[in-house]
């Protein structure tokens, strides 16, 4: 377990993952990385919305969850 950690701290500081991080950001600079984000932003909130937790544990409002699946298409549909 141990060389598994630090072969994955290994892999997160790499030049690889640093060249995918650029290229996130760039892209979310552009108006349709933008755009994406906003809707994906919608589905987390629309998620925050629709489950929770209660002492019995996990709640999910299935009313909302007809919400969250108009977020997901928006997001498929927008980006």
């Amino acid at each position: 377990m141990r060389n598994l950690e630090s072969s994955l701290k290994r892999f997160g500081n790499s030049k690889e993952v640093k060249d995918v991080e650029a290229l996130d950001k760039k892209f979310l600079s552009t108006p349709r990385g933008k755009k994406m984000a906003k809707e994906a932003a919608d589905v987390i909130v629309q998620l925050d919305k629709s489950i929770y937790h209660n002492k019995a544990g996990l709640q999910i409002n299935n009313k909302e969850l007809n919400k969250v699946d108009e977020e997901l298409e928006d997001l498929e549909v927008e980006t």
